[in-house]
């Protein structure tokens, strides 16, 4: 996996799916032990049960269920995706591309994208890589 080939969408759903999130489409097993198919993110917690906060109601329409994603694409959602402890660098170019520098333990991470979401993405992946190696 190339993270300076993922899109800001790519990185959401890794970053979504590193927390314990399935993607909709995905097959869960019920408590009962019958399988169904999920419409939006879900995760199980752990009592069993599925966390349903992958969906919000549509304003206004009780009962219209609208897919939330886990890391919405917004600049908010990507400083969620960082992990804890980092230090954060994010610059713009002359040549109209972003930079987004994260550092850790003496170890630095970048990440270059033509816009500030998907540097901001792209280097919560790396630095989540990071940590795992750590770990």
């Amino acid at each position: 996996m190339n993270v300076n080939d993922m899109t800001a969408q790519e990185c959401a759903d890794w970053c979504a799916e590193q927390d314990g999130w399935q993607p909709p489409g995905s097959p869960v097993v019920r408590r009962d032990g019958t399988t169904c198919t999920i419409g939006a993110w879900t995760r199980r917690i752990r009592d069993g049960h599925y966390d349903h906060n992958g969906y919000e109601y549509a304003s206004g329409s009780r009962g219209i269920e609208v897919p939330k994603h886990p890391h919405p694409l917004t600049l908010d959602g990507a400083a969620a995706a960082l992990p804890e402890g980092w230090i954060i660098t994010i610059r713009s170019t002359l040549a109209g591309k972003w930079s987004a520098v994260g550092r850790k333990s003496g170890k630095r991470y970048a990440a270059v994208a033509t816009d500030e979401l998907t540097a901001r993405y792209r280097l919560a992946v790396l630095c989540r890589m990071a940590a795992k190696e750590q770990a």
